[in-house]
């Protein structure tokens, strides 16, 4: 099926930035992507990871929830009331 359209963007061999990753240690994939829980906290306690570092779809609406999630686990993270 053809659909019109004036532009379209697709992306391939996604390579993510992770230096300030590996500076604080977190346990990464073999592509490179940062390890997260279901709370996007990494392998390392009090740091979190959310959008095009972490594995999975690559969408733009996927890494905004993803975001979200992370946020939301980081501020909760800073109270007693840990996700």
């Amino acid at each position: 099926q053809r659909v019109p359209c004036r532009m379209a963007f697709f992306s391939i061999a996604h390579h993510p930035t992770n230096d300030l990753a590996r500076e604080f240690g977190c346990e990464l994939t073999e592509e490179g992507c940062v390890v997260v829980d279901a709370n996007n906290e990494t392998s390392v306690p009090g740091v979190y990871a959310a959008g095009d570092l972490t594995p999975g779809t690559q969408l733009i609406s996927i890494a905004a929830a993803k975001g979200a999630t992370a946020g939301i686990a980081c501020a909760l993270s800073l109270t007693l009331d840990r996700p």
